[in-house]
């Protein structure tokens, strides 16, 4: 009865200081996630940027090859890259000069592709398919009415669809292959916000807890094994006293 009092009252113990463990693991680890978020945003962010500026020439007009958009398969390997590109996608038409209407619907086109690309994350080759499908629709409108470009409408659709299919369908799957065996390493700062910590935590979690157990079963089968001897002796003592 000793025993199993102390063991209750151990594990007990136990679980108050687990329970006050995880609530600070899972201030940290929402604090983690938040930073490891911005950062990865802002980096994705930058890239484009840089790219959009460095391949300057052909990233705008109705016939372009926006090298930066084959970042948009990025939302494949984590949801940080779709603010990153919407972000990205809008500074580099404010600084590329663009019209108000393509600094809107274009990165309104870049942010739904980057949404569908990770929705669609389970799937790496259909992945770069809504880039491809929201630029060849949105854009051409833009080319038409905010820039008044010439030539035949539905050319626009064509030459933007192949552009895009060229630079998110192949560029963008080239990028995904070349970055999915180190996916883990690129994209280790992003911590689950819900406090779920992982597999390593989990393993000394559990060989805490086993450790734990296996000093409770010590204890106790100690404490037994001293209140058996002293039953015995406390028998001996009356045999003697008779």
């Amino acid at each position: 009865a000793i025993g199993q009092q102390y063991a209750s009252l151990f594990i007990e113990n136990n679980n108050k200081n687990n329970s006050k463990n995880n609530s600070d693991n899972r201030n940290n680890n929402s604090t983690q996630f938040k930073v490891a978020f911005i950062t990865q945003a802002a980096a994705i962010a930058a890239l484009y940027v840089v790219l959009v500026i460095l391949f300057n020439y052909c990233s705008f007009g109705p016939i372009q090859f926006r090298i930066a958009e084959a970042l948009t398969i990025l939302p494949y390997f984590t949801p940080e890259a779709i603010p990153g590109l919407f972000v990205g996608c809008l500074l580099s038409n404010i600084l590329g000069g663009a019209a108000i209407w393509d600094i809107i619907f274009g990165s309104i086109a870049t942010l739904i592709g980057a949404i569908g690309t990770y929705v669609l994350r389970k799937n790496k080759w259909l992945a770069p398919l809504p880039p491809i499908i929201t630029n060849t629709v949105i854009v051409p409108f833009v080319l038409k009415y905010a820039y008044g470009s010439e030539g035949i409408f539905a050319m626009f659709f064509v030459t933007i669809g192949a552009s895009e299919f060229i630079v998110c369908g192949i560029i963008g799957m080239l990028l995904l292959f070349a970055l999915n065996p180190v996916r883990n390493v690129i994209f280790k700062g992003v911590v689950q916000p819900d406090g779920v910590t992982d597999r390593a935590d989990d393993d000394l979690q559990i060989q805490f807890r086993m450790g734990a157990a296996q000093h409770v079963c010590n204890r106790v089968h100690q404490m037994r094994f001293t209140q058996t001897r002293v039953a015995v002796d406390e028998k001996r003592v009356v045999l003697c006293r008779r």
